[in-house]
């Protein structure tokens, strides 16, 4: 199976781009209209013939309460400071109804009732996390109270999946999953075993029935090699394969690798 891959760590929207559609940096999210027309120009300059959503991997973040310092002529939006110091402080509410993912959802409803096809970017826990506290608490925990960790992941998912079943019900025409400070390269064998047990594989099973037929849900290459590693398929990378052939499914045309 190919694999498919929209999700970079962050798109560079040039000053260029934002002059020439009168778009301020720092108010990218701030209308449906802006962030549509920025995701049309943000398609054709990378030639995948899709719009693409959101312009970070921070949004997500911000509906948990982050500090996100808005874009500016160096850089897309960021993390600033941490506002959390333990896990146990991040209130777990619903993404669909803060200001910026309805804006977002606006606009991809928008562009697809203007027959665009539209590409629907979506951001794992880790990286969630390293926007809301230092990642070096999230271990500590980790190590002296699992259960935390675990229950904690496990009341991401169902957040998560009315996202999902949002962005679809929104018309996006694919949502592409990646968690890129989550990669096994990154966390090691043990945490990673956890996040895909504990979440990346109940998510993404979930995910790939709201899906449907309606959208196509791709996974990150890297977080589709962790899978096809872990224990979760006894019989080890032809198993894991073919869960992934059920649950992801390619655009005609590819999009980012």
């Amino acid at each position: 199976m190919q694999e498919y891959c929209c999700q970079r760590d962050q798109y560079l929207i040039s000053e260029e781009m934002l002059s020439s559609l009168g778009i301020k940096a720092s108010s990218i999210y701030e209308h449906e209209t802006t962030i549509a027309r920025l995701a049309q120009a943000m398609g054709e300059t990378t030639g995948t013939g899709y719009a693409i959503l959101p312009f970070c991997h921070t949004v997500e973040a911000k509906a948990l309460g982050a500090d996100i310092l808005p874009a500016d002529a160096a850089a897309g939006p960021r993390p600033g400071r941490y506002v959390y110091e333990t896990l146990s402080q991040i209130p777990l509410r619903s993404f669909v109804h803060t200001p910026e993912i309805q804006h977002l959802l606006a606009a991809c409803q928008e562009l697809h009732r203007a027959g665009n096809k539209v590409a629907f970017q979506i951001t794992g826990p880790i990286s969630m996390l390293s926007c809301l506290m230092d990642l070096s608490s999230l271990f500590r925990t980790w190590r002296k109270q699992p259960d935390a960790v675990s229950a904690f992941l496990e009341q991401l998912v169902p957040l998560m999946l009315e996202y999902v079943e949002a962005i679809c019900c929104a018309g996006a025409d694919a949502i592409s999953y990646a968690d890129p400070a989550g990669t096994g390269t990154i966390l090691g064998p043990r945490y990673t075993e956890a996040i895909l047990q504990l979440f990346t594989l109940p998510f993404l099973q979930a995910a790939s029935e709201y899906c449907a037929d309606r959208t196509a849900l791709m996974v990150c290459p890297l977080t589709m090699a962790d899978l096809t590693k872990t224990s979760a398929f006894p019989p080890g990378r032809a198993a894991a394969n073919r869960l992934l052939c059920r649950c992801v499914k390619a655009p005609s045309k590819p999009l980012l690798h």
